[in-house]
Order: structure tokens, then C-alpha cells, then sequence
């Protein structure tokens, strides 16, 4: 039977957790594209649903759900960009000591270039010579990456809503556009 230190334990945990975060952000990344497909659907629909209502005549009335259904339209997109867009710099720039070593935000600061980059790297991970550093590394990235996940489930769950809202508008506008279109015949 193997033992382990509670310096290895230590050590499988955090790599552990900080590869869960990142498969949960995969994850999140994955479900935007749900949201994309629907924004398509929605998109596809009010363009046929408008076309019909200028069939059927244009009133400001009848115009509101569709307006409403673009608004919508144009809120999931930007939610769905933040939530797509790399996150970089979230940890508080106070933390001038450290050098972050795992996640591709700390990566990315290191320099501007990847020679720079390269560089830096090699030089922090040089500068490493103890157990704690290594869990200072997976800690911070950790949290950072714990940051990162809530913004960007954040993002997903106020694009979902207003995506809900936006299909919403569009069934009622179709409805709406139906019964019209029944009674003009």
C-alpha cells in the first residue's frame, strides 16, 4: 500500500479542484451555444413574423413585441460575449509579488509578446523552490478561476433570461400575426 505526504495530498487536491474549475467553464463555454442557436431560431422567426405584419399593416402597437424581441435579441448577444470573451487581469493588480503560473490570463500578462512570455515564464518558474509556492500557485489560480466561472455563469444565466424573454415576444407576436391574418380573410 502506498502513503502519501500530506504534501502530495495537498498537491493531487488543488490540481483536482483547479481542473474541475476548468472543465465547469468548458462546460459553461459548451451551453453558449445553446444560446446561440436559439438567438438564431428567434432571429429567423421575427424576421418572417415582421414580414408578415407588414402584410397585415404596421401599427405602433404591433410593433412593440417585435421591438421588444430585438432589444432582446441584442442583450443575449452581449451577454454571450461576455461570457465567450478570455478573462485576463481579474486579480487585484496590489499582488505585484506574485507570478501566476497556471492559468492563461496570468499566461498572457506576462508579457507582449511570446518570447517575453517565454521568458517570464521560465524565470518564475525558476524562482519556485518550495512546496508552498507550488500551492500558492494552484491557490491563487483557484480562486482566479472560481472569479472567473461566477462572472461568466453570471453572463449565462441573464443572456438565458432574456432570451426567454425575447422568445416569449416572438410566440406572442405569432399568435398576434395569426389572429390577424385570420380575420383579414
Amino acid at each position: 500500500m502506498v502513503t502519501l505526504s500530506i504534501e502530495d495530498v495537498k498537491a493531487v487536491f488543488s490540481m483536482n479542484v483547479y481542473d474541475q474549475l476548468t472543465k465547469q467553464i468548458q462546460q459553461l463555454d459548451l451551453k453558449v451555444s445553446l444560446l446561440l442557436t436559439w438567438n438564431g431560431v428567434i432571429a429567423t422567426l421575427l424576421s418572417r413574423e415582421v414580414g408578415r405584419l407588414v402584410g397585415v399593416g404596421l401599427t405602433s402597437l404591433r410593433l412593440i413585441l417585435p421591438a421588444i424581441s430585438l432589444l432582446c435579441l441584442i442583450s443575449a448577444a452581449y451577454y454571450i460575449m461576455q461570457v465567450l470573451i478570455p478573462r485576463k487581469g481579474v486579480i487585484k493588480k496590489s499582488v505585484t509579488t506574485f507570478t501566476g503560473l497556471l492559468y492563461s490570463g496570468d499566461i498572457m500578462a506576462l508579457g507582449k509578446t511570446n518570447p517575453e512570455r517565454v521568458n517570464s515564464y521560465l524565470s518564475a518558474l525558476n524562482n519556485i523552490n518550495s512546496h508552498e509556492q507550488i500551492y500558492e500557485q494552484f491557490t491563487r489560480s483557484i480562486v482566479l478561476i472560481s472569479q472567473i466561472f461566477e462572472k461568466k455563469n453570471r453572463a449565462f444565466i441573464r443572456g438565458l433570461i432574456v432570451t426567454s424573454i425575447g422568445f416569449g415576444c416572438l410566440i406572442a407576436l405569432m399568435f398576434f400575426t395569426k389572429i390577424k391574418q385570420s380575420l383579414s380573410l
